[in-house]
């Protein structure tokens, strides 16, 4: 036990070589922060004259004006980025500490070993952190999912406003 102790002391104080320098770090996020920002900008511009006339907003369930949809939007899908670049950095950090120090495994063994569910082989800790980096992306696909309708599968959707025409969807009141 004492041999292993003095190994995680040493693990602790090598853990810097896993982190990325730091101006790496801000200068992609701030260019991917950019990117997104123009790429957003460019599609809601194509779509937003048609919905500012024809479709009401609502924040949190609550109809408001334009303008604060807008800048709702705009800030949670920032945040949303920042959230899921936060978890690839975590979970690149910690493949990587995996590979360079072996004592992570054993230590993982032993915590399971003594858990609850200690009678069942211990996962790999490699396998769980990236299924739930994987199980992260759902917050990027799940409301593009949502707004597919059936009719865009069969490829005859019309794609109308509800006040002009046939389809409620585009404004968001239907059901898939």
């Amino acid at each position: 036990a004492g041999h292993i102790g003095g190994q995680v002391a040493m693990f602790c104080l090598d853990i810097t070589s896993v982190a990325y320098p730091m101006l790496v770090c801000i200068v992609t996020v701030l260019l991917v922060f950019l990117a997104r920002g123009l790429l957003e900008w460019w599609a809601l511009s194509h779509v937003l004259p048609a919905f500012v006339k024809h479709c009401r907003f609502k924040v949190f369930g609550s109809e408001v004006s334009f303008v604060f949809w807008l800048l709702m939007n705009i800030t949670f899908s920032q945040l949303s980025f920042t959230d899921i670049g936060t978890d690839t950095l975590f979970t690149v950090s910690a493949m990587r500490m995996l590979e360079q120090h072996q004592i992570v495994a054993s230590i993982w063994h032993q915590v399971w070993k003594q858990s609850l569910l200690g009678a069942l082989p211990a996962p790999s800790l490699r396998l769980l952190i990236a299924s739930w980096w994987a199980l992260s992306l759902l917050q990027m696909i799940v409301p593009v999912l949502r707004t597919l309708r059936y009719g865009d599968f069969q490829l005859r959707s019309e794609h109308k406003f509800r006040l002009m025409g046939t389809s409620k969807a585009v404004c968001g009141d239907a059901v898939v």
